[in-house]
């Protein structure tokens, strides 16, 4: 039997015997007051201690952001737009709605063009470029409207999750306009960068407890990606091979720029990990991560990447990069939105995760050979949708009780005392910056009894 004591804040000492939360009474005292034992029990896949945390600790979205276009009229545009949002309408389905959209449109370029390499009919290009602007939309309305009607933490993790997925598509389908399969190291690049980008962007917040969106950053990159569908539909895939000196075609300039511009968001989210201030510092000094389990994200996130690596070395890309690109990102997916899970309930984060399991198979199978290439991959795209799948349920299920709300209903309506519209967090997105500093001293206590939790 394997027993250990741990301390909440407020609460006598319990213990934790077998990962179960007991004291002499087999409950969990909180404040003086007496929890059953029934209501602290672990989920499918939280444990008791996350359990507890979503279930009694206030909700903190901490988010810095500097974004350029934002601050210029995005923000303004959005809150207009928002006022018309019926009150009736739960946050996480616009957030759904939003990716079904995005999904849809980006998959006509699939279809049309697997490889990344044909000629697709101009219009789909419209029609993506549609998509992305809708879906970018519908990602900034339901943060306004989980204000409204419903903030918790079921908000946050399906609007990081759905960005995931998004994040693997929405790049893909700028490959299949420039025909960058014709390329396939161009190809592995643009599709390996990006996905680390965005992960590390939820382990910055995972060690600072703040979400810092620079000046270009992801809406400046998703517009330029509507801008680059825009000037496809209306010039052709031709235009990315026009030649503007020597050998250099606006191809190689464009992924050239996107590149540099990805991997310096990477570069900055490493210096905030490994201790640079954070521009919420300015402000308010809000508690990072110290202990020794902050560099448990980092390890998945190697594995992954060296394994893509090898997959692309052993020419396992070149098989199918579609197929390859959806197997190895919805990986890459899972492990951003566990991580995300992680910091809304103060987890802790392993350092193996499920998710790396099918791109180890499929590189043993690159140097054994045992089955083709293709059918490895189409397994591992399989096991990749299950795994995704079953946590992001079963851990919605878990939210769900924990916080005592719906996911696509509102169980309490804004008007009732048990709704859960009530963010504690500091926001600083140019726009309400004055109304956040004002609740800086209000809310100072709270933040130091909720992050030494």
């Amino acid at each position: 039997m394997v027993t250990k004591t741990i301390q909440y804040k407020h609460c006598p000492t319990t213990l934790v015997t077998n990962n179960k939360v007991v004291d002499n009474n087999n409950d969990l005292m909180t404040n003086g007051c007496l929890i059953s034992e029934q209501l602290s029990k672990s989920g499918y896949v939280l444990n008791e201690r996350q359990m507890y945390f979503l279930r009694h600790k206030p909700y903190l979205y901490n988010c810095y952001v500097d974004s350029v276009l934002e601050n210029l009229f995005l923000q303004k545009f959005w809150y207009k737009i928002s006022q018309y949002v019926p009150k009736n309408i739960a946050p996480c389905s616009i957030t759904c709605a939003g990716l079904a959209i995005n999904v849809i449109t980006s998959a006509i370029l699939f279809y049309y063009s697997p490889d990344a390499k044909q000629i697709v009919p101009n219009w789909a290009f419209l029609m993506c470029a549609f998509g992305l602007f809708i879906y970018q939309l519908f990602d900034a309305l339901d943060g306004k409207q989980a204000v409204k009607v419903q903030d918790t933490p079921i908000e946050e993790v399906y609007d990081h999750g759905c960005d995931a997925v998004s994040a693997v598509m929405v790049t893909q389908a700028i490959t299949v306009a420039s025909q960058l399969g014709t390329t396939p190291g161009l190809q592995f690049i643009f599709f390996i960068i990006p996905l680390i980008a965005f992960y590390m962007t939820h382990y910055c917040c995972h060690i600072t407890r703040v979400m810092v969106f620079g000046k270009i950053d992801v809406i400046e990159g998703q517009w330029a990606m509507i801008a680059v569908h825009t000037l496809t539909y209306i010039y052709g895939q031709q235009m990315f091979e026009w030649t503007l000196f020597g050998n250099i075609t606006l191809k190689h300039v464009l992924w050239l720029l996107t590149i540099l511009a990805i991997s310096s968001s990477i570069v900055n989210n490493l210096r905030l990990i490994l201790g640079a201030d954070s521009p919420m510092d300015r402000y308010v000094r809000i508690p990072r991560k110290y202990n020794l389990s902050r560099h448990n994200p980092s390890v998945s996130l190697l594995i992954l990447t060296v394994s893509a690596i090898m997959a692309f070395e052993r020419q396992v890309f070149h098989e199918n990069p579609i197929l390859f690109i959806t197997c190895f990102g919805l990986a890459f997916a899972k492990l951003s939105f566990k991580l995300q899970m992680m910091n809304v309930t103060h987890g802790v984060m392993p350092k193996v995760d499920s998710s790396v399991i099918a791109p180890i198979i499929v590189i043993i199978n690159a140097y054994s050979q045992l089955v083709s290439y293709n059918f490895i991959l189409w397994t591992a795209l399989v096991y990749e949708l299950l795994d995704y799948s079953l946590y992001f349920v079963m851990s919605s299920l878990d939210m769900k009780t924990a916080l005592d709300v719906n996911i696509f209903s509102l169980k309490y309506p804004p008007s009732h005392p048990k709704c859960r519209n009530k963010n504690y967090g500091f926001n600083l997105n140019g726009t309400e910056n004055q109304t956040a500093l004002k609740n800086i001293t209000k809310y100072s206590q709270l933040i130091d009894d909720v992050y030494s939790y």
